[in-house]
């Protein structure tokens, strides 16, 4: 008989729907912010991200499911990668939440409500630069996932041109003008006004935004980064905030979290920054993406199906 924590809070009619899928199991429901190593360890299969440190005894453990996109720091851990247990995430249920905090970010930059924010504080009546707008504007979205390709039919509805980038070139969406790969970032980026970043973590997308590829972007043109940290190198993103290289940023994800309080980016008047809050599970319609997605999972995993959103351990993409 399978042991299934769940970590996520429940509404009694997911949890009536979650145990039919299962009637043999036994149903453990415990606190996301509480959870023992014990209760962890007693369990062959996870609904919910535990503790990374509960999970380096876990003899039992057969399957997780996160309830995050990103999975690098999960499936670099031996139980995954010796193959003991299976990991799956949460992709495809943060793709409209996610790409509305983006829209929202493109607005923000193009009117510059942040300075405006700033001299509100100053108590400083004073015109800034005239706003842009997004229609008629170019739209590089480097990531072209599920959460890209909301963000990407967003902008191509508010006017914007919209040119995607993806590991392979595959079919290109009708509200995307073309489809690249990341070896085609120099010659796109001077085009761009608006470059949105959604990139998962892998050996491929770290460090893709260094100082070099920053000389490549078009003068004032605006970054947003919610995909991984680790996609920005902080210091060259500062440097390109500074120059003016980069018209302003949106930053909801860093390569250290939380962020230092002694980095400069704390400081910058270009850039708003938030603290990893663009996809929270706690957000109502996301967590009932997330129930939807265990409870279609444990069906599968029942029949001995391959899961959803199973992550592939070498790419960090999930495999279907």
């Amino acid at each position: 008989m399978d042991q299934i924590l769940v970590v996520l809070p429940l509404e009694e009619p997911q949890r009536v729907e979650l145990e039919s899928k299962a009637p043999d199991a036994l149903f453990v429901y415990k606190d996301q912010k509480t959870v023992s190593e014990a209760e962890v360890k007693s369990a062959n299969i996870i609904l919910g991200n535990v503790p990374l440190s509960h999970l380096q005894d876990v003899p039992n453990l057969r399957w997780l499911q996160l309830d995050s996109a990103g999975s690098d720091l999960y499936a670099a851990l031996p139980v995954f990668q010796s193959g003991q247990a299976v990991l799956s995430n949460a992709s495809g249920s943060y793709g409209v939440l996610i790409a509305e905090y983006m829209v929202g970010a493109a607005v923000l930059l193009n009117v510059g409500f942040h300075k405006y924010r700033d001299q509100q504080k100053a108590c400083i009546w004073q015109n800034g630069d005239p706003a842009k707008t997004i229609d008629g504007s170019r739209t590089l979205v480097v990531g072209l996932g599920d959460i890209g390709t909301h963000f990407a039919r967003n902008m191509h509805m508010l006017g914007s041109t919209v040119t995607g980038i993806r590991r392979t070139q595959g079919d290109i969406p009708s509200f995307v003008e073309s489809v690249h790969t990341l070896k085609d970032l120099p010659d796109l980026l001077p085009k761009m006004d608006i470059i949105g970043v959604c990139l998962p973590q892998s050996k491929e997308t770290t460090g893709v935004f260094d100082e070099k590829i920053f000389s490549f972007v078009k003068p004032g043109a605006f970054l947003i980064n919610v995909g991984r940290g680790s996609a920005v190198k902080g210091d060259a993103l500062l440097a390109a905030l500074r120059s003016g290289k980069l018209g302003g940023a949106v930053i909801d994800v860093f390569e250290e979290e939380p962020l230092p309080v002694q980095n400069g980016l704390w400081q910058e008047p270009g850039l708003m920054l938030t603290p990893h809050i663009g996809g929270l599970s706690e957000q109502s319609a996301a967590r009932a993406k997330i129930i939807a997605l265990f409870i279609r999972n444990l069906e599968r995993w029942e029949k001995n199906e391959a899961l959803e959103s199973e992550v592939d351990l070498e790419t960090g993409y999930r495999k279907i």
